[in-house]
């Protein structure tokens, strides 16, 4: 039941940390399994950004997407940003 009366959380402040809060580890202190881990994953990112870019460009410069409407429009904008 509501009684119309509110409830007071009593709730400590946060302190403010004044300096660096994020500090890059020592590269030196990095093992060979985890470089060689971390160039892997790089790898697999950069491999499936590639792949998704040239599927998205294959789609969308496919003939069956194009028109006499939609090549004048694209005309069109890049007049206008010139």
């Amino acid at each position: 039941m509501n009684t119309g009366r509110r409830a007071y959380v009593a709730v400590s402040r946060f302190e403010v940390i004044k300096g660096e809060i994020f500090k890059p580890p020592p590269l030196s202190n990095l093992q060979w399994p985890a470089i060689l881990g971390a160039m892997g994953l790089g790898f697999c990112l950069s491999l499936l950004i590639f792949m998704d870019h040239n599927i998205a460009g294959a789609m969308v410069n496919s003939p069956d997407n194009w028109s006499v409407a939609e090549a004048f429009l694209t005309l069109m904008l890049c007049c206008l940003t010139l």
